[in-house]
């Protein structure tokens, strides 16, 4: 391989590296300042390194063509300059300042000027294998010094942010200082350092070729370490290898026909490789939200949980606290109404029962509450044994009976003789019917509740109908939740913690039965039932 053939592929691989390391950051998020100016300054050294390479291939043969070229190595030289101080001002705001936006325009005008007139460069001269530039008066007095102050504002725009940023953007920072601060090193070592050692003046182009590492480190380091992401990097790289082979095959072009046959699939396969690597890009940068979302939704869910572990407890901590204080007051209420402390006269003695009675469901809610707490941490033990359980029936409804007659409802019992035993536990069975009957008389305003059993081939069938409110068909899904009750202007009057149809459920469960229940809707009664294995 020649000089010739091993710079143009150098120089064809430093390009299309920078080009990719932009796109790389620019293609990650859009909307960002700072991904945009780094696109800009990955694509100004690009186009300012092929550009000045291409001015120093045939300064004799084409010496206006060199000219040509040198214009635009300067035009891109300055446009870096440019995008240093739109990167720089990135950590400060989120979108141009005024000045970088009149600057803008003066990068126009003078991107104009330099290519068109000789103001800026006015002609090159020829030496034996190379040339000279001659730059115009608007070089010194207006490129030079504006290049200049672009800089030094850039590095005030740096210093004035870094103290206000995150540990990750001084990141950048570094990185990018570094990779300048690695050119300039690089620079005077092969253009002063080598040629005074060696007396050859060929080594000055390894200083252009560093730029790739203030690219490289930079990119990394705006993309938080995830530049090497393996599917992405190679789709990229075969995309590269590609572009970077229809690139070098047009130097080897030997007519015009040919280069312009060469250049426009080289423009094809470049834009075809850019929208392969859009949407690999577009397709990761969704499983990332994707896989983003779901561990936000595990937090979500341990957050939760843990609230619910700290609600199980306090549920717990509060129902034992409460259990001594309630059976202190039902016990002297108790005494009061027996008159165990004298005789109390009958309209005090009413609102003692009233008391009494409220004393009651308070001490049962704070049952339910601590038989809640020992399901949710697996500490509610049930001894299943065979047990008849018609004396039961019998004795619950005979109580609910009387409490029927009370609110003016009739309770009718559908009871066989006998019946054959069931797996079930004699308390939990009890509280069972208890929470059925209960709110089929608090929920019923007028009407009958039934109570019934039969036989199926290997359970018993238990139900209670009523006719009462009836449960909404929207609302079905919700009945057996902790804490639901059923919204409606009915039952604001009646009192419930709305545990009783949840304690229901988890007996059963934990006794191999099965619980279900039907409703037409709202005002049309209800039916609940529940199965227990026989014995």
């Amino acid at each position: 391989m020649g000089v010739g053939t091993f710079d143009a592929t150098i120089v064809s691989l430093v390009f299309f590296l920078n080009i990719y390391f932009g796109l790389r950051v620019y293609l990650s998020k859009f909307s960002s300042l700072r991904h945009f100016s780094f696109l800009g300054l990955a694509l100004s050294i690009a186009f300012w390194l092929v550009f000045a390479y291409l001015s120093e291939l045939f300064p004799s043969d084409f010496p206006f063509m060199s000219l040509i070229f040198s214009r635009l190595a300067i035009i891109f030289g300055f446009v870096f300059a440019f995008f240093i101080l739109l990167f720089s001002e990135s950590f400060r705001f989120a979108t141009l300042s005024n000045f970088s936006k009149v600057l803008t325009l003066v990068l126009v005008i003078l991107i104009i000027i330099t290519l068109f007139t000789p103001l800026v460069v006015k002609d090159i001269t020829l030496k034996e294998i190379s040339f000279n530039i001659n730059y115009g008066p608007f070089y010194y007095l207006l490129l030079l010094p504006l290049g200049l102050i672009m800089v030094f504002m850039a590095l005030v725009n740096f210093i004035k942010s870094f103290r206000l940023l995150k540990k990750e953007e001084k990141k950048e920072i570094y990185a990018f200082f570094i990779g300048l601060l690695t050119i300039i090193v690089l620079s005077l070592i092969s253009g002063i350092v080598l040629p005074k050692i060696t007396g050859l003046d060929i080594y000055y182009k390894f200083g252009n070729y560093s730029t790739i590492i203030l690219t490289g480190i930079t990119a990394n380091a705006i993309l938080k370490g995830r530049f090497f992401d393996l599917r992405m990097l190679a789709t990229e790289v075969m995309a590269v290898i590609v572009v970077l082979a229809l690139f070098i095959d047009i130097f080897y072009s030997r007519t015009l026909v040919e280069i312009l046959f060469k250049l426009g699939i080289f423009i094809l396969a470049s834009y075809g490789s850019y929208r392969l690597v859009y949407s690999v890009n577009k397709e990761i940068q969704r499983a990332k939200e994707i896989r983003k979302l779901s561990e936000e939704l595990q937090r979500s869910n341990e957050r939760l949980r843990e609230m619910d572990r700290l609600k199980t407890e306090f549920l717990s901590a509060a129902s034992h606290e409460l259990n001594s204080p309630i059976a202190i007051i039902k016990g002297y209420l108790h005494m009061l109404l027996y008159e165990g402390f004298g005789k109390v006269d009958k309209k005090a003695k009413e609102y003692l029962k009233r008391t009494y009675h409220h004393a009651e469901i308070l001490s049962k809610i704070v049952a339910e509450l601590l038989n809640v707490s020992r399901i949710e941490q697996g500490r509610l033990q049930i001894e299943v044994t065979s047990i008849d359980v018609l004396p039961i029936i019998k004795e619950v409804g005979r109580e609910y009976a009387e409490e029927a007659r009370r609110k003016g409802l009739k309770l009718i019992l559908h009871l066989p003789p006998s019946l054959p035993k069931v797996r079930t536990n004699a308390d939990k069975f009890q509280e069972i019917l208890v929470n059925l009957l209960s709110n089929a008389v608090k929920y019923t305003k007028a009407g009958e509740i039934d109570l019934g059993v039969r036989e199926d081939r290997e359970r018993l069938i238990f139900w209670v109908r009523d006719t009462g409110i009836g449960i909404p068909l929207e609302k079905q899904k919700f009945i057996g939740e902790k804490f639901y009750r059923v919204e409606s202007s009915l039952i604001t009057s009646i009192s419930g913690s709305g545990l009783g149809l949840y304690l229901v459920k988890k007996y059963l469960s934990l006794m191999d039965g099965k619980f279900w229940f039907e409703s037409p809707g709202l005002n049309k009664g209800s039916t609940f039932y529940f199965s227990l294995k026989k014995a």
